[in-house]
């Protein structure tokens, strides 16, 4: 259920403000454009990102190479890994270069999970329906939008994965000189069911959140990702999906970074 995740965000108070000179569906239809056409944007980062769940957390240094994407866990629970676990990271990283099938899957993997962002920012226009619902500030001071949505019930989505959505009403921001969504926040205000509910149901009360910014660029990334929801797959097993991802210190590689030296980098944590 990653590509839920796009829909998010709780918002501070905002001023009021006359709303632009085009209507809501067609700034949403512009932004959603635009993100798709910026995730060809050139450019490789290295960044670290730390998953929070009830389990615990696990802070990753993240490096984009030009043809692949790696990491390496640095910190669990916040705290340093033992020796033991240091070494375990060193051979496996090290037995990426002889073992590139192991790497290859985990880039479909991370490929399907783009694929599947993709899908779901691209029917965000027709999935919902839109409102101005006014404006505010964000760190530098710039006038961001903010638009609430709520299902367009004249719309039944054929896609499995996609029909979480005709349960799901929240609010969005944009920026609109950039053209990018800023943060997005829903709640799902009703049950989801898949295949009537025999397959699955994903209950009401889930909470979806997500923010991005510029990191660089014309780069943008998507800096928290909070997803919190009860689903019910194949009858009666329920589980509880309690995840909080944030991701930070971006910073600028070459563009011709090879995988082996990435792992170098990472074989050499900061």
């Amino acid at each position: 259920m990653a590509f839920v995740s796009l829909l998010l965000v709780a918002f501070q108070p905002a001023s009021q403000a006359q709303p632009p000179n085009v209507p809501a569906i067609e700034l949403v239809r512009q932004t959603v454009a635009h993100e798709l056409a910026a995730a060809n944007a050139s450019g490789h980062y290295r960044y670290r990102i730390d998953e929070q769940t009830p389990h615990g957390s696990e802070t990753r240094d993240m490096v984009e190479t030009r043809n692949w994407l790696i990491g390496r866990l640095v910190l669990k629970n916040g705290k340093p890994l033992a020796p033991a676990q240091r070494q375990e990271e060193d051979e496996r990283l090290r037995d990426l270069l002889t073992d590139p099938e192991h790497l290859e899957r985990f880039q479909i993997q991370a490929h399907k999970d783009e694929a599947r962002v993709r899908r779901m920012i691209k029917s965000l226009p027709e999935a919902f329906l839109f409102q101005y619902d006014g404006t505010e500030k964000n760190g530098s001071g710039r006038e961001l939008i903010r638009l609430k949505f709520s299902p367009n019930a004249n719309l039944t989505m054929r896609s499995l994965e996609l029909r979480v959505l005709q349960g799901m009403e929240g609010a969005m921001l944009i920026d609109p000189v950039d053209e990018r969504l800023v943060r997005v926040e829903a709640e799902l205000f009703r049950d989801v069911d898949f295949g009537w509910g025999i397959f699955g149901r994903i209950r009401r009360g889930g909470s979806f959140l997500l923010e991005q910014q510029g990191v660089g660029s014309d780069r943008w990334a998507i800096t928290t990702l909070s997803m919190h929801y009860t689903s019910r797959i194949v009858l009666f097993v329920n589980t509880r999906t309690d995840t909080v991802s944030k991701t930070s210190n971006f910073h600028r590689m070459s563009n011709d970074l090879t995988l082996q030296q990435g792992l170098e980098l990472l074989l050499n944590p900061r």
